[in-house]
């Protein structure tokens, strides 16, 4: 690791991670906004019918910019630079803009959440007690994270005082929003990992072929990026202590309060500002590539998760879609699912075909209760 310009030094004034911050920040925005469009056109002309899963991604998106806005907007306050260059007005734009972007930046990887847990819950058909447990998985997420935004932006009574130097105000100690924060990141990572978890293991207990199941697996698994990302996150989250806000922080911080070695050393805020939105836009990501398979279809002029004979064939199930994917599985429950044969080869949710050859194929059915 390249050792830090000492402080005061004509290369330490030069630091300015702005740029980066705007870049990477509207970069994956904007590809998360192509996933977003791919997945409406699938759900609005292909499918023909919306469900609560997308309009939790489309709220998670309009997050996800109100975040990148008000990230760019600091950075023009000087958000990316050290603190003690920065003018008082500077100073008091940069903590003002970058605070009120963490709030719905939280919302933004945490809103898809639920769209995940929606769009399994249909898929996989889970028994009464693992369908009420996903979703306490995923509000209590969701909870979590709306006491994160709260806690950012009530730490000081009053709050102006936070971004106001002329407001004299009490805080309490920015170590326990450091650590509610940590906790809340590491919840957050968890619920990722166990939606992505959790289809693997369905598919991989059933009789259908094994190329089938990994690209299952992996089209509904893909979240666990996500949950990558938040881990990574979280081993930011202490700058928020850092006195140099808006670039600087010192690393005993996450020594301290986690025991962890340089490897995870604390540069800045700016890094917190950047991986926030990108856990937004990845989740966002992950959880509309299983939705967008039948417009894969379309493109590929065949089905990519089928493994009978056949698969090469002209997609023709697009424009009846929407009616055929109303047909209800019955019995089922449990993480094993109902693994009846249907005496019709019904299209499930992803748009997969059901035909000869995997002998449960009909897994992805729509389960009974619809979102």
């Amino acid at each position: 690791m390249s050792a830090s310009p000492a402080e005061g030094s004509d290369e330490w004034k030069a630091q300015d991670k702005g740029p980066i911050i705007v870049i990477v920040c509207w970069i994956v925005t904007a590809i998360s906004t192509c996933f977003v469009f791919g997945r409406v056109y699938v759900r609005g002309k292909i499918m023909k019918k919306f469900q609560s899963d997308d309009w939790f991604i489309i709220l998670g998106l309009f997050c996800g910019y109100i975040s990148t806005a008000l990230s760019t907007i600091a950075v023009t306050y000087g958000n990316g630079r050290h603190m003690s260059l920065l003018s008082t007005e500077q100073q008091q734009g940069a903590i003002l803009w970058t605070t009120a972007a963490f709030c719905p930046g939280i919302m933004s990887f945490g809103l898809p959440k639920l769209a995940v847990v929606s769009l399994l819950v249909r898929l996989m058909n889970p028994d009464r007690y693992h369908k009420w447990f996903l979703w306490w998985l995923g509000i209590w997420c969701q909870l979590t994270l709306f006491v994160t935004a709260g806690l950012l932006l009530g730490r000081c009574m009053p709050a102006r005082s936070l971004w106001d130097f002329s407001v004299k105000g009490t805080c309490f100690d920015v170590n326990i929003l450091v650590a509610y924060c940590i906790y809340a990141g590491s919840f957050s990572a968890f619920v990722d990992v166990y939606l992505a978890v959790y289809p693997a293991i369905v598919l991989f207990r059933l009789q259908m072929a094994t190329k089938k199941k990994i690209a299952l697996s992996c089209a509904l698994g893909i979240g666990s990026i996500s949950g990558i990302v938040a881990i990574y996150k979280t081993t930011r989250i202490p700058s928020l202590a850092s006195k140099d806000f808006s670039c600087g922080a010192p690393h005993f911080l996450l020594n301290k309060l986690i025991d962890l070695t340089d490897l995870f050393r604390i540069d800045d805020t700016s890094d917190l500002v950047i991986w926030t939105v990108v856990e937004g836009s990845t989740i966002i990501i992950a959880s509309s590539i299983p939705v967008m398979q039948p417009l894969l279809e379309l493109i590929l002029r065949r089905n990519p998760f089928s493994s009978a004979k056949g698969s090469g064939r002209t997609p023709q199930y697009y424009e009846d879609y929407g009616s055929q994917s109303k047909l209800k599985s019955r019995g089922g429950g449990g993480i094993e699912l109902g693994q009846r044969k249907p005496k019709i080869k019904p299209k499930d949710e992803l748009g997969l075909t059901i035909v000869e050859g995997d002998s449960q194929e009909n897994i992805l059915t729509p389960a009974t209760d619809s979102n």
